[in-house]
C-alpha cells in the first residue's frame, strides 16, 4: 500500500508540475535612489490582510520591478533595504477585472543622521484569545526561557492533564503539532517529549479548538501547535540562550537558533540541550477488603507504597527547516525534527503490608537506563494552478521512534521484626520498542470570489514492534520467564471534502471526512490478538455571524474519534512494585466524540463559550484487584460514556498603564459511567471549575514582572476523585545590551503545591494516591541576539491584523 501511495503522489506531482497557467494580474513599478534608478534593491509584495510576504524580487538594471500571476486581494509594496528608510506603497486592490497596476515611482531615502533608527514594534500579550483559537506568545513572556514544554502545557487555558492524558474543554483526543505538522507522538511518549523539550526556541503555542474535515478525525479534540522560532529578517541572524536552576536538584540548558533568509528562501536550525535532575514521588495507600474461602468475616489488608525516583534526563533536540519559492507558482518546504533523551532512574520503593498491624515490608531499589530517540520529517510541495487561486498541495511525513530500556530491580523482604524472611528477588527487565509511521496526502483548493472548496486524500501506515525480556532470580534459583514479542500494524485511508463561504456578515464551513481503518496485532503466544476493520464518517459544521462591529457569534459541531494509543494496547506488564503494576489492554475499542460549542466574541478580545461533549467508549485507567495475591493491576478500560457540559470566559483587563491582567475561567459538569467486571454500573460526576490569572507588570528601569496563578476545584474524573490543584509562578525579565540581550529570573511553584492527589473506591479496593514531581525551583536564563535585527522582511501594524481563523487551515 505504501508503494501505491508514493506512486500516486508522484504521478499527481508530475501532472501538476506541468499544468498550464493562465496569465493573471500584474503589478509593476520603478524604484529611484534620489533621482537615479535603484539597481538590485529588495522589493516585497505583502498581503494587506495578514502582513505575510507573498513574493519578493529585486530591481533590474533600470530600477524596474514587477509581480505577476497575482490573485484577487489587497496588497502593499514594501522597500526594505539596509541603510535606507522603509518605504511602503498605498494599498493596492486587485479584483477579477484587474489586469495591470502601474505604480508611481517609489523613491528611497537615507535615514536622518541625527536620529537613531526607529523601529516600530509592539509587545504581544502572553495570551491572545480569539474565536476557536488561543495563542501563547512565549517570546513575550518571562517563562519563555528555561522552562519545558510540559511546564507550559500545565498553564494552558482549558488544558487538563491527568496522568498521560491531555484534554481540552472536556475532549481528550488532542493532537500535538510541531510547526504545523503532526508530531505523531501520544501518551507517555508525548509526555516524555514535552518534559524534555526546552522552551528557549519556541516562539508561540497555538491552541485550536475544533477541526476541519481536512484534518484527521482523531484531531477532533483540538490541536496544540508548537511553533518554533523562524527568522523574519533578510540576511543571517541567530539567538543563543543559556541558563540553569536549582530546586531539590538542578537543571541547566543551552540553545541556539540560526536563520538565513533570502528573497526566495529561508533556512533555519534550532538546537537545544537540557539536563534536568528531578525527584518524582508516588504515594499509594490501598485498602483491600476480601472474604477468602473458609472465613466467615471480611479481612482487610493495607498496602502502603512510598516511591522516590530521582530521574536524570539528558536531552538533545534539533529542528532543521528549509522553505524555497521555486518560482511565482511553486514552493517547496522541508522539515526535520530529531531528539535524543537518555534517562537514568535511581528508584527507592517501600511497601508496608498490614493486617490490623504491620505484617511485613518490601524494600526495593531500581536502576533504569532508558534511551529514547525520535526522527521525523516532512516534505511539502505547493503549486498554484490558475489565476483564481486554485492550488494543489502534496506532502509526505515519516516518523521513526525507538525506545530501549533496561531495569534492574532488587527486592528485600522483611518481617514485622525487620528481619529477612525469604530470599531477595533480582529482577532484570528489558523492553525495546520501535514505531515507524509513514503518511502521504494530496489536497486541492478551489476558491471562488467568496467561497472555498477543498478536497483531498490521505493514507497512513503504522508499524510497531515491542519486546519484553525478563530475567528473574530468587536467591540462587532462576525463574524461567519466556520472552514475548508484540507486533502491531494499522493502516488508515481517508478522503474528505470541505466547503467554506464567507461574506461581510457571516461565514459557513461544512465538511465530511471518510476513514477506513485496518488494525491487526499479535504476540508470540497469540497470533490473532487484534483484528479490526471499521469504516467511519465524520461530519463537521461551523457557522459564524458578525452581529455588529463589536459582537460576533460562532456555532460549531464536530464528530471525531480517539483510537487506543499504541502503548495502551500493548499487553505487557510494567511493575511499580510486586503488588502494583500496569498492564496493556489489547481489547480496547475506539471511542467516538460528538462536540458542540457556541462562542461569543466581544470587541475582538473578550471571548465567552458554552460547550457540550459526549464521548462513547471513553478510555481511561481503572485499577482491578486480584484477591488471590493482593496485586492491583492498572489498565485502560472502555467506559460506557463521558459527558461534559461547561462554559468558559477569557477577559484581558488593563488595570493601569503598568499593570495588565489576563483572566481565564472555566466551569464544567462532568458525568462518567463505567461497567465493571461484575457488570455493576459505576457512576461518577462532579461540578468543577478552574481559574487562571496572569498578572503582567511594567516596572521601573524597563523591568517586566509576571505572576502566573492557577486553581482547580475538586473534580471527578473517570472513577477517581481529584483534590484541588493550585500553584503560583513568578518571574522577572529585563532587556540588556541595547535590547539584544534578555535576562529572566523565575521562581516556579513557589509554595510547592503542584501535585496530583486522588482517590477511588471500587469493589473490594479503596485507593488513595498522590503523584508529586519536583516543580519548585529558582531559574536564571540569558539570551542574546546576533546579527541585524532591524531589517524586517515586513512590519506588522495595528491596521494589518491577523484574520482570526475558526478552523485550522481556514
Amino acid at each position: 500500500m505504501i508503494k501505491l501511495v508514493v506512486l500516486f503522489l508522484l504521478l499527481i506531482f508530475c501532472f501538476t508540475w506541468g499544468f498550464s497557467q493562465n496569465k493573471t494580474a500584474v503589478i509593476n513599478g520603478k524604484v529611484l535612489n534620489h533621482e537615479n534608478p535603484a539597481i538590485g534593491f529588495y522589493v516585497f509584495l505583502i498581503n494587506y490582510r495578514d502582513s505575510a510576504i507573498v513574493k519578493s524580487t529585486t530591481t533590474n538594471n533600470k530600477g524596474y520591478f514587477n509581480f505577476d500571476n497575482l490573485k484577487e486581494g489587497k496588497y502593499l509594496i514594501a522597500l526594505i533595504n539596509t541603510g535606507y528608510q522603509n518605504k511602503y506603497s498605498e494599498i493596492i486592490t486587485i479584483d477579477r477585472d484587474t489586469k495591470l497596476v502601474s505604480l508611481p515611482d517609489l523613491t528611497l531615502k537615507k535615514p536622518d543622521k541625527n536620529l537613531n533608527e526607529v523601529i516600530v514594534s509592539t509587545s504581544k500579550p502572553y495570551i491572545e484569545r480569539k474565536l476557536g483559537k488561543t495563542v501563547l506568545n512565549l517570546e513575550s513572556n518571562v517563562f519563555g526561557l528555561g522552562s519545558t514544554g510540559f511546564e507550559v502545557f500545565e498553564t494552558l487555558p482549558g488544558i487538563n492533564i491527568k496522568s498521560t492524558e491531555l484534554s481540552l474543554n472536556g475532549k481528550s483526543n488532542i493532537a500535538v503539532f510541531i510547526d504545523d505538522k503532526p508530531s505523531n507522538l501520544t501518551g507517555e511518549n508525548l509526555i516524555e517529549y514535552l518534559k524534555n523539550l526546552p522552551t528557549n526556541n519556541i516562539e508561540k503555542i497555538e491552541i485550536i479548538d475544533g477541526n476541519s474535515a481536512k484534518y484527521d478525525a482523531a484531531y477532533n479534540g483540538g490541536i496544540i501547535n508548537i511553533k518554533f522560532k523562524k527568522g523574519k529578517n533578510i540576511g543571517t541572524n541567530s539567538t543563543i540562550s543559556t541558563g540553569g536552576g536549582l530546586g531539590l536538584n538542578y537543571r541547566y540548558n543551552t540553545s541556539i537558533n540560526i536563520n538565513k533568509r533570502t528573497a526566495k528562501s529561508n533556512l533555519y536550525l534550532n538546537y537545544d540541550f537540557a539536563k534536568i535532575k528531578a525527584l518524582d514521588q508516588t504515594f499509594l495507600n490501598r485498602t483491600i477488603n476480601s472474604n477468602p474461602l473458609g472465613r466467615s468475616a471480611f479481612s482487610k489488608t493495607i498496602i502502603d507504597v512510598s516511591n522516590n525516583d530521582i530521574k536524570t534526563r539528558n536531552n538533545h533536540s534539533a529542528i532543521l527547516g528549509y522553505d524555497y519559492q521555486i518560482d511565482d507558482k511553486q514552493s517547496l518546504s522541508l522539515l526535520m525534527n530529531a531528539f535524543s533523551n537518555r534517562m537514568f532512574s535511581d528508584e527507592l520503593n517501600q511497601s508496608l503490608i498490614s493486617h490490623d498491624e504491620l505484617d511485613s515490608t518490601i524494600n526495593s531499589t531500581s536502576l533504569e537506563n532508558r534511551l529514547l530517540t525520535n526522527l521525523s520529517g516532512n516534505i511539502r510541495y505547493k503549486k498554484d494552478l490558475d489565476k483564481k487561486g486554485k492550488t494543489f498541495t502534496s506532502a509526505m511525513d515519516f516518523l521513526t521512534f525507538n525506545r530501549n530500556s533496561e531495569e534492574d530491580l532488587n527486592s528485600v523482604y522483611l518481617n514485622h521484626n525487620n528481619a529477612e524472611y525469604k530470599a531477595p528477588l533480582l529482577f532484570n527487565n528489558q523492553t525495546p520498542s520501535k514505531i515507524n509511521i509513514i503518511s502521504g496526502n494530496i489536497d486541492y483548493a478551489i476558491p471562488t470570489k467568496k467561497a472555498l472548496l477543498e478536497f483531498g486524500f490521505k493514507a497512513n501506515t503504522v508499524r510497531i514492534s515491542n519486546s519484553r525480556m525478563i530475567n528473574i532470580q530468587s536467591g540462587k534459583t532462576y525463574i524461567q520467564n519466556p520472552n514475548i514479542n508484540f507486533n502491531y500494524q494499522e493502516n488508515i485511508i481517508a478522503g474528505y471534502s470541505n466547503y467554506a463561504y464567507k461574506n461581510d456578515k457571516y461565514s459557513i464551513s461544512a465538511g465530511l471526512r471518510l476513514e477506513q481503518t485496518f488494525a491487526s496485532g499479535d504476540t508470540s503466544v497469540n497470533s490473532s490478538l487484534i483484528d479490526r476493520n471499521y469504516f467511519s464518517l465524520f461530519p463537521n459544521l461551523s457557522l459564524t455571524k458578525q452581529l455588529n462591529k463589536k459582537n460576533k457569534l460562532a456555532l460549531n459541531y464536530n464528530k471525531g474519534i480517539t483510537r487506543p494509543r499504541y502503548d495502551q494496547i500493548n499487553p505487557f506488564s510494567y511493575f511499580l512494585d510486586q503488588f502494583t503494576y500496569n498492564q496493556g489492554n489489547a481489547q480496547l475499542r475506539p471511542s467516538t466524540i460528538n462536540s458542540t460549542k457556541l462562542e461569543w466574541e466581544l470587541d475582538a478580545k473578550y471571548v465567552f463559550d458554552a460547550h457540550y461533549n459526549y464521548t462513547n467508549n471513553f478510555i481511561y485507567t481503572v485499577y482491578k484487584q486480584d484477591f488471590r495475591n493482593n496485586v492491583a493491576i492498572a489498565s485502560m478500560q472502555n467506559f460506557d460514556y463521558r459527558q461534559s457540559i461547561g462554559i468558559s470566559l477569557s477577559v484581558p483587563i488593563t488595570v493601569a498603564k503598568w499593570y495588565e491582567l489576563g483572566l481565564y475561567a472555566e466551569g464544567n459538569k462532568e458525568y462518567f459511567k463505567y461497567l465493571d467486571a461484575s457488570n455493576i454500573s459505576i457512576f461518577n460526576s462532579s461540578l468543577n471549575a478552574s481559574l487562571m490569572l496572569n498578572h503582567n507588570f511594567q516596572l521601573p528601569k524597563a523591568i517586566k514582572a509576571t505572576i502566573n496563578m492557577l486553581y482547580e476545584t475538586p473534580t471527578a474524573y473517570a472513577v477517581y476523585s481529584f483534590k484541588p490543584l493550585y500553584f503560583m509562578n513568578i518571574g522577572f525579565s529585563k532587556t540588556v545590551f541595547d535590547k539584544k540581550g534578555s535576562i529572566r529570573l523565575t521562581a516556579t511553584d513557589i509554595f510547592n503545591t503542584n501535585s496530583n492527589r486522588y482517590s477511588t473506591n471500587l469493589a473490594g479496593i479503596n485507593l488513595i494516591a498522590k503523584d508529586k514531581t519536583e516543580t519548585q525551583s529558582v531559574r536564571l536564563n540569558f539570551s542574546y541576539k546576533i546579527g541585524k535585527q532591524t531589517v524586517k522582511a515586513y512590519q506588522k501594524r495595528k491596521s494589518i491584523v491577523e484574520d482570526e481563523k475558526i478552523r485550522v487551515g481556514q
